[in-house]
This record gives structure tokens, sequence and C-alpha cells, in this order.
């Protein structure tokens, strides 16, 4: 019987949401929120990320939608809450410390289901090398890993309080990137000289469980290294 039933209650539920969309519109945009209990979850559309971050913690973020990526969101309601590994943390941001084999069980828990959508954290990039180790004005670097790692995307970003900040998307790639010249910032507070911040994110994508209508869920772990900027005054 509950199939059946559910059947009926996703109908209303989804009309309900439509029904605030369409009255919005009229008046210039859709409402920007509904409750989690006006949806069934055949209907929900998670977005889920994990990052195994520099200082060691671990930080969990886990947002519902309705329409998609970029349709109405979706605020917990009634028993709806998310679990991780069994205990409950804000869907917005939480910190925990890591687990011993980087998996974290992501379920999303209400009245008569739990939905679990299983995340492995990658292996921790591997900075073999910066070059020069002293960067000054105009120079270019080069930034080494280790690439026979896996992972499904590397970000990554040149930063310091006194130069242009640079990223880069590295596809296919030896384990060496090279960066473009790099030069003062605009800023007019910036100092002449300071510490360059090189961080690379390895990234990997996960399915997020069937009974959601879609879902992007992706865990993400970082590495850093810095050398020193001489530039001009």
């Amino acid at each position: 019987m509950r199939r059946a039933n559910e059947s009926r209650i996703s109908n209303s539920r989804r009309f309900f949401v439509v029904f605030i969309c369409g009255t919005a519109l009229a008046s210039g945009g859709c409402a920007p929120r509904t409750d989690s209990e006006n949806v069934e979850t055949s209907g929900l559309y998670a977005i889920l990320r994990v990052t195994h971050q520099l200082d060691n913690a671990v930080s969990l973020a886990a947002s519902l939608r309705v329409g998609g990526p970029t349709g109405t969101k979706v605020s917990l309601s009634g028993a709806d809450h998310w679990e991780v590994n069994g205990e409950t943390f804000p869907p917005q941001l939480s910190h925990i410390a890591p687990t011993a084999d980087n998996t974290y069980n992501l379920t999303f828990v209400r009245s008569d289901e739990q939905v679990t959508t299983t995340v492995i954290v990658p292996a921790s990039p591997t900075i073999l090398g910066l070059t020069p180790d002293k960067v000054r004005y105009n120079d270019r670097m080069t930034i080494a890993w280790d690439a026979t790692a896996p992972g499904d995307q590397l970000i990554i970003s040149v930063t310091g309080e006194c130069i242009k900040t640079q990223s880069f998307l590295p596809r296919d790639s030896d384990g060496t990137v090279t960066t473009e010249p790099i030069v003062n910032s605009d800023a007019a507070e910036a100092p002449a000289t300071c510490p360059v911040d090189v961080q690379i994110a390895r990234i990997t994508g996960f399915k997020v469980n069937s009974s959601f209508e879609g879902g992007d869920a992706q865990a993400r772990r970082e590495a850093a290294a810095a050398v020193e900027y001489i530039g001009t005054n």
C-alpha cells in the first residue's frame, strides 16, 4: 500500500512546489525556498561535499534542491535531517575528525526512509617541488606533484598577499605545470614581498543514491607548500 500512496503523495507535494513557483513567477521570480516535507525524496536533487582540509579536519556540506542543481532551495523540516556515519550533522557546514579509512556515509534521514550516499576522500596530493624556491617579479614558477594517484580532477591555486592570484585545472598532465609570470598585486596596501602559497586539491566525484532525482557528490583533499616572493617596490 505504501508504494501506491507514495505516488499520490509525491504528486501532491510536487504540485505544491510548482504552485509556489508559478505564483511567484507572475510577480517576477520563483520562490527561493521550500520545506523538505513538501517534496518526496524522488523529487530532490542532492549536492554533497566532503573536504579533507589542510588542518586535518573534514568539512561536510549537504544541500537539497527541487528542479536540478540550480532549482528551488530546500530547507530541512519535520524529522528530516542529515547524518554522517550515524551521527547527525548540520547541513550547511560541519567539521569532524577524519575517519581511518577516509569513508563517509552521508545519510538523508526521514521518518519513513534512510537514503545513504557513500563518499571516499582521495589520497592527499604530494607536492614534489616548487622551482625556483625564491620567486622574483615576473618569474614563472614550475609546480611538480605526484600524478600517479587516482582522482577525477586537480585544482591548483597560487596565492599571496602581494601577488595576483593564478589558478589552473591541469588535465592529462605529467605532473607539472608552469605558472604565468608572477607579478605584484594591484592592491594599494599590498606589501612588496610575501609568502606565495601553492595549494593543490584533488577531487573525486561519486553518484548519489538512486532514490534522489539526481545529484552531485564530491570528495576533496588538499595539500600546500610555499615559497618566498620578492616583488617590485
